[in-house]
């Protein structure tokens, strides 16, 4: 873009205090090296306690703040406003980009070393190590990715146990029970390498229900068109016919990536682990949101309507609160709902008999 644009090439990113989630530095620096007219919005806790009880009256309150920088590199300025930009949307599904599919072909491994009848009891081992927190915390999530494919009946059921996002929903709320997953009806071809079926399956299920579907919604609710190049069709027919060692190799995920690359930004500016474009979201409800979320998961707040069970609700965010685990992403929808059953005022009524739900 740089190359072939004849004016500057704006480029935004948001940035948090918190180094663990703060791309920002990094992003300035690759922008300096490509000589780009940049811009840093950082994201405060404030921010997140004026912005998050509105979500309930408006989903989309949330995108009229953050879509002046989202992640991405901007390319159309008219009028003074944006009108359209470039997201890289789809690159790790194509190119094999994500961890966890490493994670997967290596409990793989494993499950050929050890026969169905005592895989359970590494899978054990493993989520002990992560329950009682005896690993680093950069660990924790790893661990539980593998124990989960090793217990799983087999790799696809174990892969979309890992992508769960909340695994105690029978724990939470009442009558409540998994619902069949969508991984099983995907069409993955059983030959294909497993990297591929994994990649595959998120094409056809993450991609699309998650990731693009909310970059939309939050864009185009201000008039701001996204494009992701890596999704044009022959990028994509290109990259499903490249031999596999063109996507990892030597624990370099997305290499033809990362050796085009190499071509505009030195690799000293670019190799560096992996991050998820995520918000502090344990340590805010910990701090600037703690009062809002204490709020909503009252007893008396969780008692109106028979929904969810109190006394496990009230164990999980104290154990949240006190630092002994992080329940953000179990509690997140719970505080969603809440908050948008508050919104939604006496009309909604939810009185009554414990209701059978599925989530």
């Amino acid at each position: 873009m740089r190359v072939v644009s004849d004016a500057p090439v704006k480029t935004y990113t948001i940035g948090f205090s918190d180094p663990r989630h703060d791309e920002a530095p990094h992003a300035k620096a690759v922008a300096r090296h490509l000589g780009t007219e940049h811009t840093e919005w950082y994201v405060t806790e404030q921010m997140a306690l004026d912005l998050v009880p509105t979500l309930g009256r408006s989903t989309m309150n949330r995108s009229r703040t953050v879509h002046r920088f989202p992640r991405c590199w901007f390319v159309s300025w008219r009028g003074g406003r944006l009108r359209f930009c470039l997201s890289g949307d789809g690159g790790d599904e194509i190119f094999g980009g994500y961890s966890r599919y490493r994670m997967s072909e290596y409990a793989s491994q494993l499950r050929g070393w050890c026969p169905g009848p005592i895989r359970k009891l590494p899978a054990k081992a493993l989520a002990a190590l992560a329950n009682r927190r005896l690993v680093p915390k950069r660990w924790l999530r790893r661990l539980r990715w593998a124990a989960d494919l090793l217990e799983a009946q087999d790799e696809v059921i174990g892969y979309a146990r890992m992508m769960s996002s909340g695994r105690r929903p029978q724990e939470l709320v009442y009558g409540s029970e998994e619902l069949p997953s969508t991984f099983g009806q995907l069409v993955a071809d059983p030959a294909l390498p497993l990297l591929r079926r994994c990649m595959l399956m998120d094409l056809q299920s993450y991609l699309p229900d998650d990731i693009l579907v909310k970059v939309d919604r939050a864009a185009m609710s201000v008039s701001l068109e996204t494009r992701a190049p890596f999704l044009n069709h022959r990028v994509v027919q290109f990259a499903s016919r490249l031999p596999q060692n063109c996507l990892t190799r030597q624990g370099r995920t997305k290499w033809i990536l990362r050796e085009l690359l190499e071509r505009y930004v030195p690799r000293s500016l670019t190799e560096r682990p992996k991050m998820g474009f995520g918000v502090p979201l344990a340590a805010w409800m910990r701090g600037a949101l703690r009062e809002w979320c204490a709020a909503r998961l009252a007893p008396v707040a969780l008692a109106d309507g028979g929904l969810f069970k109190v006394e496990s609700v009230q164990r999980l965010w104290n154990s949240h609160v006190c630092g002994e685990i992080d329940a953000s992403v179990d509690l997140w929808p719970l505080l969603m709902f809440q908050e948008w059953k508050a919104a939604s005022g006496p009309e909604l009524s939810l009185s009554g008999q414990p209701h059978r739900t599925a989530l």
